[in-house]
């Protein structure tokens, strides 16, 4: 199990790579012009607040 489990392992550089090209991508997602071709689709939502149970009216979740 130990080596099937370090063979799953990640170093920090491996993680600071992989968290700048999900940002990137993400970005991508964001913008208008490279939303097409981005691998991480993306919509802006506008939330100002996480909710907290008092909302009231009719919502789509």
């Amino acid at each position: 199990i130990e080596k099937v489990v370090d063979s799953l392992k990640i170093t920090d550089d491996q993680l600071i790579h992989i968290m700048h090209i999900l940002e990137e991508e993400m970005s991508a997602g964001l913008s208008p012009i490279t939303h097409k071709q981005a691998t991480v689709k993306m919509f802006p939502t506008y939330v100002r607040n996480i909710p907290n149970g008092t909302e009231v009216g009719q919502v789509l979740a």
